[in-house]
């Protein structure tokens, strides 16, 4: 994020970020052995990405980046090799997959009970350094909700949510679960 920063408070024509891995892939490398480099993605695929669990250029960065205009080179500390130009924006949706993002260990919170219920328990989960990666309402009339969240620690949140979200019918949290996404 600092990097993105200085690039853009110097007009740099780039910012350069270097990682252990040749640019953004179209998939984790030490999951999928073939992933491929993408040598182009626009920054909203970026942010979309990194947000996902794409961990080779962390969201603030992409999100600074793409609000400011500032293009991100993103490549290998280790070797000379390919290279990903994050820029731009994307077109209209398209049926191209660019990659695939992972995020492990994520809370899954399902609530049911009466409407605007849902609200008051997510309230109570405000507090907590919790991060909501997805949502959505369930069941025909929209009384029940499905959250799955990030923590940095899920296991160590599992209690604290718990007690938030209080004991009984109207919610339940798990841990053990994981956040495939498709991007593109």
């Amino acid at each position: 994020t600092t990097a993105v920063a200085l690039a853009a408070a110097f007009r740099a024509p780039e910012c350069e970020i270097y990682s252990d891995v040749p640019g953004v892939l179209t998939a984790d490398p030490r999951r999928v052995p073939n992933a491929r480099t993408i040598p182009r993605i626009p920054s909203d695929i970026m942010l979309e990405m990194a947000a996902l669990g794409a961990q080779v250029l962390y969201h603030r960065s992409a999100s600074l980046a793409r609000r400011l205009g500032v293009p991100i080179v993103a490549r290998s500390s280790f070797t000379d090799g390919p290279v990903t130009r994050v820029e731009g924006e994307s077109r209209m949706e398209t049926k191209e997959v660019m990659a695939v993002a992972v995020e492990e260990r994520v809370l899954l919170l399902r609530i049911s009970g009466a409407r605007g219920g849902s609200r008051d328990l997510v309230g109570r989960l405000a507090d907590l350094p919790l991060e909501v990666l997805h949502a959505r309402e369930d069941g025909a009339d929209g009384e029940g909700m499905t959250l799955v969240l990030r923590a940095s620690d899920p296991m160590a949140m599992l209690d604290r949510a718990r007690a938030a979200v209080g004991d009984g019918r109207d919610a339940k949290i798990a841990s053990g679960y994981g956040l495939v996404s498709v991007v593109g």
